[in-house]
């Protein structure tokens, strides 16, 4: 049944709470993260050492080593690299999320193009215009409105306070998924697991396969 004015103000609160949550709290968090992570890598010398080892070389071992360290810097550079999408069965960064194609759609295509923050900014101004409507309506002699009136406006208030709920849902998904999270271990730190293992196997099988000193 269709109410007045005053379930509407209570809506429009809910809606205001949740997108300014979204816009101010978790928007660009993950992207923060991934920034410092980038900048911690590109300071380990031990890693840049094996990075420019591992491009010297043109052998099957360093080729395995060179497609781990692509899958991880496919991830904490794409904020930088800015790619369209994660259609590509065949890209480094569709690797890198482990096939997993939605999370890797919602972070290139709502985290990283700054979508989901358009999207409570529409919600927020959606929710200010029915405010508005609210406050002037008694003022030109609406002092009830119709059920024609309100429940499209209900409807609308419904919407705007779903989109922020999605986002921070997925957006804490997403980032627990890359940055890890209650003592379990993100995507990135897997892939640098991966980028070590796989170099330390290389520098195994070079070892094995290098030819011995003659001491005579």
């Amino acid at each position: 049944m269709a109410s007045g004015y005053l379930d509407l103000a209570y809506f429009i609160e809910i809606s205001i709470v949740f997108n300014l949550a979204y816009r101010e709290i978790k928007h660009g968090t993950v992207l923060k993260k991934m920034k410092q992570i980038r900048e911690k890598m590109s300071k380990d010398e031990e890693l840049q050492e094996r990075i420019k080892e591992i491009k010297k070389e043109d052998s099957l071992g360093s080729k395995v080593v060179e497609s781990s360290y692509m899958k991880l810097t496919a991830i904490i550079e794409c904020d930088v690299n800015k790619p369209k999408d994660c259609s590509d069965k065949n890209s480094k960064l569709y690797e890198a999320w482990s096939h997993n194609k939605n999370y890797c759609r919602y972070f290139v295509n709502t985290i990283l193009t700054g979508q989901g923050l358009r999207q409570v900014n529409a919600s927020i101004g959606v929710a200010l215009i029915i405010l508005f409507f609210a406050t002037i309506s008694p003022h030109i002699g609406i002092e009830e409105p119709s059920p024609y009136i309100w429940w499209p406006l209900f409807t609308f208030l419904v919407v705007t306070i779903f989109i922020p709920i999605r986002l921070l849902y997925m957006s804490e998904k997403v980032g627990n998924m890359l940055i890890g999270g209650n003592s379990q271990k993100g995507l990135i730190e897997k892939l640098e697991e991966e980028f070590n293992a796989d170099y330390n196997q290389y520098l195994k099988e070079k070892a094995k396969n290098s030819p011995v000193p003659d001491t005579n």
